[in-house]
Protein backbone atom coordinates (compact mmCIF):
# COMPACT_ATOMS: atom_id res chain seq x y z
CA UNK A 1 0.00 0.00 0.00
CA UNK A 2 1.72 2.95 -1.25
CA UNK A 3 -0.54 5.59 0.69
CA UNK A 4 -2.15 4.26 4.08
CA UNK A 5 -2.65 7.62 5.65
CA UNK A 6 -4.91 8.62 2.65
CA UNK A 7 -6.26 5.09 2.06
CA UNK A 8 -7.29 5.20 6.37
CA UNK A 9 -8.71 8.60 5.55
CA UNK A 10 -10.66 8.18 2.33
CA UNK A 11 -12.33 5.65 3.95
CA UNK A 12 -13.42 7.06 6.94
CA UNK A 13 -14.42 10.46 4.42
CA UNK A 14 -16.56 7.52 2.56
CA UNK A 15 -18.01 6.39 5.37
CA UNK A 16 -18.67 10.35 6.64
CA UNK A 17 -21.00 10.59 3.27
CA UNK A 18 -22.66 7.14 3.60
CA UNK A 19 -24.09 8.68 7.13
CA UNK A 20 -24.70 11.62 5.07
CA UNK A 21 -27.26 9.72 2.86
CA UNK A 22 -28.93 8.55 5.96
CA UNK A 23 -29.71 11.31 8.05
CA UNK A 24 -30.97 12.62 4.56
CA UNK A 25 -33.28 10.31 3.96
CA UNK A 26 -34.28 10.46 7.74
CA UNK A 27 -35.85 13.97 6.85
CA UNK A 28 -38.20 12.57 4.89
CA UNK A 29 -40.35 10.96 7.56
CA UNK A 30 -40.39 14.92 9.95
CA UNK A 31 -41.31 16.38 6.56
CA UNK A 32 -44.44 14.32 5.77
CA UNK A 33 -45.44 14.58 9.18
CA UNK A 34 -44.88 18.34 9.41
CA UNK A 35 -46.47 18.93 6.25
CA UNK A 36 -49.76 16.15 7.51
CA UNK A 37 -49.50 18.23 10.89
CA UNK A 38 -49.67 21.86 9.46
CA UNK A 39 -52.33 20.74 6.92
CA UNK A 40 -54.39 19.52 9.79
CA UNK A 41 -54.29 22.63 11.41
CA UNK A 42 -55.07 24.49 8.60
CA UNK A 43 -58.48 22.55 8.39
CA UNK A 44 -59.23 22.97 12.00
CA UNK A 45 -59.25 18.65 12.01
CA UNK A 46 -56.65 19.10 14.90
CA UNK A 47 -59.39 19.54 17.60
CA UNK A 48 -60.33 15.68 16.15
CA UNK A 49 -57.00 14.24 16.34
CA UNK A 50 -56.62 11.92 19.69
CA UNK A 51 -53.75 12.46 22.36
CA UNK A 52 -52.41 9.03 20.44
CA UNK A 53 -51.71 10.44 16.98
CA UNK A 54 -50.25 13.66 18.31
CA UNK A 55 -47.96 12.07 20.92
CA UNK A 56 -47.42 9.63 18.00
CA UNK A 57 -45.92 12.38 15.71
CA UNK A 58 -44.12 13.84 18.62
CA UNK A 59 -41.89 10.83 18.80
CA UNK A 60 -40.91 10.76 15.09
CA UNK A 61 -39.93 14.01 14.85
CA UNK A 62 -37.86 13.23 18.74
CA UNK A 63 -36.52 9.84 17.09
CA UNK A 64 -35.36 11.21 13.55
CA UNK A 65 -34.50 14.45 14.46
CA UNK A 66 -32.38 12.58 17.81
CA UNK A 67 -30.75 10.47 14.88
CA UNK A 68 -30.29 12.60 12.11
CA UNK A 69 -28.34 14.97 15.40
CA UNK A 70 -26.23 12.27 15.87
CA UNK A 71 -25.13 11.01 12.65
CA UNK A 72 -24.46 14.66 11.41
CA UNK A 73 -21.90 15.11 14.34
CA UNK A 74 -20.46 11.83 13.78
CA UNK A 75 -20.14 12.58 9.94
CA UNK A 76 -18.56 15.78 11.12
CA UNK A 77 -16.01 13.99 12.91
CA UNK A 78 -15.35 11.52 10.46
CA UNK A 79 -14.83 14.11 7.98
CA UNK A 80 -12.29 16.07 9.99
CA UNK A 81 -10.34 12.78 11.06
CA UNK A 82 -10.32 11.40 7.47
CA UNK A 83 -8.55 14.77 5.95
CA UNK A 84 -6.41 14.96 8.89
CA UNK A 85 -4.92 11.17 8.59
CA UNK A 86 -5.12 11.80 4.43
CA UNK A 87 -3.01 15.01 4.46
CA UNK A 88 0.03 12.97 5.42
CA UNK A 89 0.02 11.73 2.04
CA UNK A 90 -0.90 14.51 0.22
CA UNK A 91 -1.48 18.73 0.11
CA UNK A 92 -4.85 18.64 -0.81
CA UNK A 93 -6.15 17.18 1.88
CA UNK A 94 -4.82 19.34 4.46
CA UNK A 95 -6.76 22.37 2.59
CA UNK A 96 -9.51 19.84 2.72
CA UNK A 97 -9.04 19.83 6.70
CA UNK A 98 -8.91 23.62 6.84
CA UNK A 99 -11.76 24.17 4.97
CA UNK A 100 -13.90 21.28 7.18
CA UNK A 101 -12.52 23.42 9.96
CA UNK A 102 -14.23 26.88 8.85
CA UNK A 103 -17.18 24.92 7.83
CA UNK A 104 -17.67 23.52 11.36
CA UNK A 105 -16.75 26.76 13.10
CA UNK A 106 -19.15 28.53 11.05
CA UNK A 107 -22.39 26.61 11.47
CA UNK A 108 -21.68 26.50 15.48
CA UNK A 109 -21.87 30.40 14.82
CA UNK A 110 -24.80 29.81 12.74
CA UNK A 111 -25.87 27.47 15.55
CA UNK A 112 -25.48 30.34 18.42
CA UNK A 113 -27.10 33.21 16.66
CA UNK A 114 -30.18 31.25 15.86
CA UNK A 115 -30.82 30.45 19.86
CA UNK A 116 -34.15 32.89 21.29
CA UNK A 117 -32.10 34.88 23.50
CA UNK A 118 -28.94 36.27 21.19
CA UNK A 119 -30.68 35.72 17.80
CA UNK A 120 -28.86 37.53 15.26
CA UNK A 121 -30.31 36.35 11.39
CA UNK A 122 -27.92 38.59 9.68
CA UNK A 123 -24.60 36.95 11.55
CA UNK A 124 -26.93 33.16 11.19
CA UNK A 125 -27.35 33.75 7.32
CA UNK A 126 -23.46 34.62 6.81
CA UNK A 127 -22.21 32.29 8.78
CA UNK A 128 -24.42 29.42 7.05
CA UNK A 129 -23.11 30.84 4.16
CA UNK A 130 -19.68 30.40 5.02
CA UNK A 131 -19.89 26.92 6.34
CA UNK A 132 -21.74 26.25 2.60
CA UNK A 133 -19.00 27.70 1.04
CA UNK A 134 -16.05 25.82 2.93
CA UNK A 135 -18.08 22.32 2.24
CA UNK A 136 -18.02 22.48 -1.29
CA UNK A 137 -13.77 23.61 -1.07
CA UNK A 138 -14.12 20.76 1.33
CA UNK A 139 -15.27 18.55 -1.73
CA UNK A 140 -13.48 20.11 -3.96
CA UNK A 141 -10.17 19.91 -1.96
CA UNK A 142 -11.04 15.89 -1.30
CA UNK A 143 -11.57 15.44 -5.20
CA UNK A 144 -8.47 17.53 -6.17
CA UNK A 145 -6.13 15.14 -3.49
CA UNK A 146 -7.55 12.23 -4.83
CA UNK A 147 -6.65 13.00 -8.60
CA UNK A 148 -3.17 14.17 -7.60
CA UNK A 149 -3.06 10.52 -6.10
CA UNK A 150 -4.26 8.30 -9.17
CA UNK A 151 -1.86 10.62 -11.26
CA UNK A 152 0.92 9.39 -9.14
CA UNK A 153 -0.62 5.92 -9.26
CA UNK A 154 -0.94 6.13 -13.39
CA UNK A 155 -4.49 5.36 -12.82
CA UNK A 156 -5.55 7.80 -15.62
CA UNK A 157 -9.51 6.37 -15.57
CA UNK A 158 -9.86 7.79 -11.93
CA UNK A 159 -7.63 10.93 -12.92
CA UNK A 160 -10.52 11.83 -14.98
CA UNK A 161 -13.61 10.97 -13.48
CA UNK A 162 -12.66 13.37 -10.36
CA UNK A 163 -12.26 16.41 -12.92
CA UNK A 164 -15.46 15.43 -14.47
CA UNK A 165 -17.25 15.24 -11.22
CA UNK A 166 -15.18 19.05 -10.23
CA UNK A 167 -16.90 20.61 -13.64
CA UNK A 168 -20.34 18.92 -12.80
CA UNK A 169 -20.20 20.44 -9.23
CA UNK A 170 -19.06 23.76 -10.44
CA UNK A 171 -21.58 23.85 -12.90
CA UNK A 172 -24.33 23.32 -10.08
CA UNK A 173 -23.14 26.27 -8.24
CA UNK A 174 -23.29 28.28 -11.44
CA UNK A 175 -26.77 27.13 -11.70
CA UNK A 176 -27.87 28.20 -8.53
CA UNK A 177 -26.11 31.73 -8.89
CA UNK A 178 -27.71 32.22 -12.03
CA UNK A 179 -31.38 30.82 -10.20
CA UNK A 180 -30.81 33.52 -7.35
CA UNK A 181 -30.00 36.46 -9.71
CA UNK A 182 -33.21 35.41 -11.69
CA UNK A 183 -35.46 35.16 -8.68
CA UNK A 184 -33.64 39.02 -7.18
CA UNK A 185 -34.36 40.43 -11.16
CA UNK A 186 -36.84 38.99 -12.45
CA UNK A 187 -39.76 38.53 -9.73
CA UNK A 188 -42.87 39.97 -11.71
CA UNK A 189 -41.30 38.67 -15.66
CA UNK A 190 -43.49 35.62 -16.68
CA UNK A 191 -40.64 34.24 -18.72
CA UNK A 192 -38.33 35.37 -16.14
CA UNK A 193 -39.67 32.76 -14.00
CA UNK A 194 -40.08 29.67 -15.70
CA UNK A 195 -36.74 30.08 -16.95
CA UNK A 196 -36.40 30.46 -12.77
CA UNK A 197 -38.38 27.40 -12.13
CA UNK A 198 -35.92 25.25 -15.03
CA UNK A 199 -32.89 26.52 -14.21
CA UNK A 200 -33.76 25.23 -10.42
CA UNK A 201 -34.78 21.76 -11.49
CA UNK A 202 -31.50 21.84 -13.49
CA UNK A 203 -29.63 22.42 -10.49
CA UNK A 204 -31.12 19.97 -8.16
CA UNK A 205 -30.63 16.68 -10.51
CA UNK A 206 -26.71 18.20 -11.05
CA UNK A 207 -26.40 18.35 -7.21
CA UNK A 208 -28.32 14.75 -6.94
CA UNK A 209 -25.71 13.48 -9.60
CA UNK A 210 -23.12 14.99 -8.34
CA UNK A 211 -23.32 13.88 -4.56
CA UNK A 212 -24.00 10.16 -5.59
CA UNK A 213 -20.78 10.39 -8.12
CA UNK A 214 -18.98 12.26 -5.41
CA UNK A 215 -19.80 8.71 -3.04
CA UNK A 216 -19.00 6.18 -5.52
CA UNK A 217 -16.05 8.47 -6.32
CA UNK A 218 -14.86 8.02 -2.89
CA UNK A 219 -15.61 3.94 -2.98
CA UNK A 220 -13.38 3.61 -6.33
CA UNK A 221 -10.98 5.83 -4.02
CA UNK A 222 -10.84 3.68 -1.25
CA UNK A 223 -10.40 0.65 -3.73
CA UNK A 224 -7.67 1.99 -5.70
CA UNK A 225 -5.68 2.80 -2.23
CA UNK A 226 -6.03 -0.29 -0.49
CA UNK A 227 -4.48 -2.52 -3.26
Amino acid sequence: MQFPNASLGIKKIFIANIFGVVFTFLTIPIIIAAVAFNAAADEGALLNINDTAITGTAIVFFICGFIITVLAVVSCILNLVGAAKASKDEPSFRSALVAVVIALVAILVSSIFSLPAISNQFISTIATSVSDIANLCFTLYIIQGICNLAKQLSNDVMARRGITIFKIILASVLLKMLTQMAAVFFVDNTTAALIFVCLRVVANLLDMVQFIMFIVYLGKAKKMLHT
